[in-house]
C-alpha cells in the first residue's frame, strides 16, 4: 500500500467500524435525554456487559479464522468456519443457560436488575455470530456489502430501540430489550447470510477447532483486561455513587468515542503500510513514517479539542441534567482516549517485531492497577476519580509502548 492511499483507505476503515460507535453514541444522546438517570445508567451498563460476553463467547476464534482464511482451500474454509460457528452457538447457549440459573441466586446483590444479565447473553451470542459475516466479508474484500450491511444494522440499532422507547414508556427495560432485538436479529441473519454463501453446512474440524482454539484463547485475557481499563470503572461507580452517575460517566465515554472512531480507522490502514516500510527498512522510509505519525499526533489533539467543545457546547444547548452531570467527565475521558489514540500508533511496532506477549503482560498489569485505583480514590473523591484513574491509565499504557518502540527502532 503507497502512502498516497492511506488517507483514503482510513477514511473508508473509519467510515465501516465507525458507524457502529457512531449509532451507539446517537443512541445514547436520545436515551440520556428520554431517560430517568438511573435507566440510562443500567442501559450504560448493559452496553458494558454486551461487550464482555461478546468476547468471553467468541474465544478468538473469528480471529484465528482470518488468519487461515488465505491459506485453507475454498473447502477447507466452509469446514473450519462451520465448526467455529457451531462451537460458538455452543458455548453461547451453555452460558446462557447457566446465567438464567443463576439470576434468581443473585437477587439484588449486583446493584443493577440481575435480569439484565439474561438479555445481554442473547445479545452478546448474536454479536458473537455476527462478527464471522464481518470477517469472511473482510476477507475476501467485500467492501460494498460490508458497508452496506453495517449502514443498515447501524440503523437498526438506532431506530429499534427508539421506537421501543417510545412504545413501551421511557425505561431501561425498553432501551435495553430494544437493543437486544436487534443483536439477536443481526446474529441469525448473518447464519442466514454465510448459509447462502455455503459457508454452513454439517461438521466438525475437531484438529481445527483445537488449533483455533490454542491460537485464540489467549487473546481472551488480553481483550478482558482492555475491556476492564475502558467499561470496569463504571460498576464500581455504580457499587459506589449509583447507577445513574454510572450513565453520566458512560454518556461522557462514549462521547470521546468520536477519538477512537478516527484512530481506529486511521491504524487499520496505517498498519499494513507500516509493516512494508518497517521490513524495507531504508532511511527515506524511516523518514516517511515520522512525518504520517506527526501529521497523525497533530490531528487527533486537535480532534480531541474540538470534540471537546463540541461535546460542551451542545450539553448547554440541550440544559438537561444528564448531559451537565456529563461534562465534569468529560476532559479527563477525551484526553484519555487521545493517549488511547497514541497508544495504537505505538503499538504497532510492538506487533510488527512480533512483542505481543509483552503488550498482554503491560496491559493486564496496567488494568490490574486502573482496578485497584478506581476502588480505592472513587471512594474516597466520587465518581470524577475514575475520569482520573481512566487518563493516568492510558496516559502509562501509551508511554511504556512508545519507549518500548523507540528502543526496538534503535536496536534495529
Amino acid at each position: 500500500m503507497s502512502l498516497k492511499r492511506i488517507g483514503g483507505k482510513a477514511i473508508v476503515y473509519a467510515l465501516s467500524n465507525g458507524l457502529g460507535s457512531a449509532a451507539q453514541l446517537l443512541l445514547l444522546f436520545y436515551c440520556a435525554y428520554v431517560l430517568p438517570g438511573d435507566s440510562l445508567g443500567v442501559l450504560t451498563l448493559f452496553t458494558a456487559v454486551v461487550a464482555l460476553s461478546t468476547q468471553v463467547m467468541g474465544f478468538g476464534l473469528v480471529a484465528a479464522f482470518q488468519r487461515d482464511f488465505y491459506t485453507a482451500s475454498s473447502d477447507l474454509r466452509r469446514a473450519y468456519l462451520s465448526t467455529l460457528v457451531g462451537a460458538v452457538i455452543v458455548v453461547g447457549l451453555i452460558i446462557l443457560l447457566l446465567v438464567s440459573a443463576a439470576v434468581p441466586l443473585l437477587g439484588d446483590r449486583l446493584g443493577f436488575p440481575a435480569s439484565l444479565l439474561i438479555v445481554a447473553m442473547i445479545g452478546a451470542l448474536g454479536q458473537a455470530l455476527q462478527q464471522f459475516l464481518l470477517a469472511v466479508w473482510q476477507s475476501e474484500g467485500a467492501g460494498r456489502s460490508y458497508l452496506i450491511y453495517m449502514s443498515c444494522f447501524c440503523a437498526l440499532q438506532m431506530v429499534v430501540p427508539m421506537g421501543v422507547i417510545e412504545w413501551l414508556g421511557h425505561r431501561w427495560e425498553s432501551a435495553v430489550y430494544g437493543q437486544a432485538a436487534v443483536f439477536l436479529l443481526a446474529g441469525l441473519l448473518s447464519l442466514g447470510v454465510l448459509r447462502v454463501k455455503g459457508y454452513l453446512r454439517p461438521c466438525c474440524h475437531r484438529s481445527y477447532l483445537r488449533s483455533a482454539l490454542s491460537f485464540g484463547l489467549p487473546l481472551v485475557p488480553y481483550q478482558f483486561a482492555g475491556w476492564g481499563m475502558a467499561m470496569l470503572d463504571r460498576f464500581i461507580i455504580t457499587s459506589f455513587s449509583g447507577v445513574a452517575v454510572a450513565g453520566y460517566y458512560a454518556l461522557a465515554f462514549q462521547a470521546a468515542q468520536l477519538i477512537n472512531i478516527v484512530s481506529s480507522g486511521f491504524n487499520q490502514a496505517f498498519s499494513p503500510w507500516l509493516y512494508a516500510s518497517l521490513s524495507k527498512g531504508t532511511a527515506g522510509d524511516f523518514r516517511q513514517i515520522r512525518l504520517v505519525l506527526s501529521g497523525y499526533s497533530a490531528g487527533l489533539v486537535l480532534i480531541c479539542l474540538s470534540g471537546y467543545l463540541l461535546f460542551a457546547m451542545i450539553a448547554g444547548l440541550l440544559d438537561n441534567q444528564a448531559y451537565r452531570e456529563a461534562l465534569v467527565f468529560a476532559p479527563w475521558l477525551f484526553l484519555a482516549m487521545l493517549l488511547n489514540g497514541l497508544y495504537r500508533a505505538s503499538s504497532s511496532f510492538l506487533l510488527y517485531n512480533g512483542r505481543t506477549g509483552v503488550l498482554a503482560i503491560m496491559i493486564s498489569l496496567i488494568a490490574l492497577v486502573s482496578v485497584g485505583l478506581n476502588y480505592e480514590l472513587v471512594q474516597i473523591w466520587g465518581a470524577p476519580a475514575a475520569g482520573w484513574v481512566c487518563c493516568l491509565c492510558f496516559g502509562l499504557l501509551f508511554s511504556l509502548t512508545a519507549f518500548l518502540a523507540v528502543n526496538q527502532q534503535r536496536v534495529r
